[in-house]
């Protein structure tokens, strides 16, 4: 029993002592640690940098406390590497991959991760010159994997989606080829000159591309602001007058429609006829359109060189002599005023009684204007028919009392035969000093009474 006892004690003493002597060398080790400065840094790896990583971020400067015992070098400390776990600088876990302890951050010498119940420790180079802490000669580097980074690439028609909804490529890795639109898109009358900004053989960033386009009225798949420009006049054609001011236009392409004149031009006279040369459908170059014209004088809208012409002819109509030449105007057309003959004719022993048939207003056809005549019954004016008086006519009477039937019957008829013109004349002057005697004999014999 007193042996179980002192075998107690013994244990206890000894017990007492490992707690006795526990404080007094963990005292001696701190008595002998280092405080050591280590600067921590940031690296994520980046392929699509020179380096092929980020330029280290400086995140923190950090002291740590060397893990060495009583003896070590005064070069070279040993720290835990627990003490630079990410999460102890506010940097996350997300994407870590390694660590790397070094004067300077070197690609592909990452190290596997660690934890922070990991035991390892690692060497802080320090030189124990001066106070505490002692800065390291080498550097923490947290390191990150690559972020592939997503874009969105777009196309747009640039005419608010006239023509294409925008065509969206979303979540293309950093780096990663441009995806393409596919065929140029098309828009009646441009023609498409490419992206907006150029494409890219690469995607580093999100971006868009704005077709552009140019004019391409004439649709020859040029641009227009390169093709040569073309004018078309319209002129009259006509010296000395303006019927109608010339119509330019100018700025157009080969291929486009031929503006046209308008409303076919009007000229008093003339009927227009077209243009010469014929009006093209399509603009080929400079061009004069002129205007030709042909004489329309009856101004019934035909060309007169193409219509049927007419005669217009006056004669006397007395058979045997020739009161006046036949008068004839040709080359008339229908619907002409009628030429006048001019003032009436004269033909002795006559008067002029108007023309068979009457004169028309209007050439319709070829006619033939007779005149019409009747005889005067005096000659003593040729336009005046003479009455003779009662005196007159009973001594006409009876100084042919004694002529037979026979005698009468000789007698010229009132027509246009001038034969017996003579005996007409000296029968009227017969009478008239018949009557002057009569009278100078009564007035004598009057004297002689008185």
């Amino acid at each position: 029993m007193k042996v179980k006892m002192r075998k107690m004690i013994a244990l206890f003493l000894i017990v007492l002592m490992i707690f006795t002597i526990q404080p007094i060398t963990t005292m001696a080790k701190n008595e002998t640690a280092h405080q050591i400065s280590v600067k921590v840094y940031k690296v994520v790896l980046d392929s699509t940098k020179p380096l092929g990583y980020q330029t280290p971020e400086l995140v923190t400067k950090t002291t740590v406390i060397c893990q060495d015992r009583i003896g070590h070098s005064g070069y070279n400390h040993f720290v835990n590497l627990k003490d630079f776990y990410p999460t102890n600088f506010n940097l996350s876990t997300n994407n870590w991959i390694g660590w790397q302890f070094s004067s300077y951050y070197e690609l592909g010498q990452d190290r596997n991760t660690f934890y922070n119940w990991t035991k390892e420790q690692v060497n802080a180079t320090a030189n124990v010159v001066g106070s505490q802490p002692y800065p390291s000669s080498k550097n923490f580097y947290v390191v990150y994997k690559e972020q592939i980074k997503k874009h969105t690439v777009t196309y747009t028609d640039g005419v608010n989606g006239q023509l294409f909804n925008d065509k969206v490529n979303n979540d293309i890795p950093n780096g990663s080829n441009t995806p393409q639109f596919g065929s140029n898109p098309v828009r009646p009358g441009y023609v498409f000159k490419g992206w907006e900004p150029a494409v890219s053989e690469k995607v580093t960033g999100d971006v868009t591309y704005t077709a552009t386009w140019a004019e391409d009225k004439n649709n020859n798949g040029k641009d227009d602001s390169t093709e040569d420009k073309y004018t078309v006049k319209y002129t009259d054609g006509v010296e000395g007058e303006e019927v109608f001011a010339d119509k330019v236009i100018s700025g157009l392409l080969e291929g486009d429609e031929t503006p046209q004149f308008g409303s076919n031009p009007v000229r008093p006279g003339y009927i227009f006829k077209g243009w010469e040369p014929a009006v093209s459908d399509k603009v080929t170059g400079d061009v004069t359109y002129t205007a030709t014209w042909a004489e329309d004088k009856n101004n019934n809208g035909k060309d007169d060189s193409t219509e049927d012409k007419y005669t217009v002819k006056y004669t006397d109509g007395v058979e045997g002599e020739e009161v006046f030449a036949d008068k004839v105007i040709s080359g008339l057309l229908e619907g002409d005023e009628t030429p006048q003959f001019g003032s009436n004719p004269v033909r002795p022993g006559y008067i002029f009684k108007g023309w068979e048939p009457v004169v028309s207003e209007k050439v319709t056809e070829d006619v033939t204007y007779t005149a019409i005549w009747e005889m005067v019954e005096s000659n003593s004016d040729e336009n005046d028919t003479i009455e003779p008086n009662s005196s007159d006519t009973e001594s006409f009477e009876s100084n042919d009392s004694s002529d037979s039937n026979d005698d009468k019957d000789n007698i010229s008829p009132y027509t246009g035969d001038n034969s017996n013109i003579n005996l007409w004349i000296a029968m009227v002057l017969a009478s008239i000093m018949g009557v002057l005697i009569t009278i100078v004999h009564g007035k004598k014999r009057k004297y002689q009474v008185q």
